[in-house]
């Protein structure tokens, strides 16, 4: 059992729960999803994995429903091998037209009225915004002269 799991999927990438041993060779599957900020994707993705505790690699059990909206999701499988845990991400959808700028590694970036500055640490398609405008590139700051 997983809860109270915060998952950001900064890079695109998937992200996995940590393993859990089976609790029989059937079981449902529930998901509860409080809040859901999707950004540019369209859906949250969630697949079950398996393996036997003698195997090194994970094999798909199979995955819940697209998730969308926050609610709760379930799902039952069965021939359940010994140890479980999931599969995370988002697909879907691309920057919207006024957001594809994109975001470049090592620029810092501020709002309009000066009071919020993020360093770009993750290049990426998307822009940057802060409570619905975008973030623009800081400047260089003017070298003092050697006069």
């Amino acid at each position: 059992m997983i809860v109270g799991t915060t998952i950001s999927c900064l890079d695109g990438g998937a992200l996995y729960s940590p393993e859990f041993p089976r609790g029989g060779l059937a079981a449902t599957f529930v998901v509860d999803v409080q809040q859901l900020v999707l950004g540019g994707a369209t859906q949250f993705d969630v697949e079950i994995e398996h393996r036997n505790s003698d195997e090194t690699t994970f094999a798909s059990v199979g995955p819940f429903s697209a998730i969308t909206a926050a609610g709760v999701s379930d799902v039952d499988y069965t021939g359940i091998k010994e140890i479980i845990r999931f599969k995370y991400g988002f697909s879907g959808g691309t920057p919207a037209a006024d957001a594809a700028d994109g975001s470049l590694l090592g620029k810092r970036y501020v709002n309009e009225a000066g009071t919020l500055e993020l360093l770009c640490t993750k290049p990426g398609e998307g822009s940057l915004g802060s409570g619905g405008q975008a973030l623009a590139v800081k400047g260089a700051k003017p070298l003092p002269s050697s006069d």
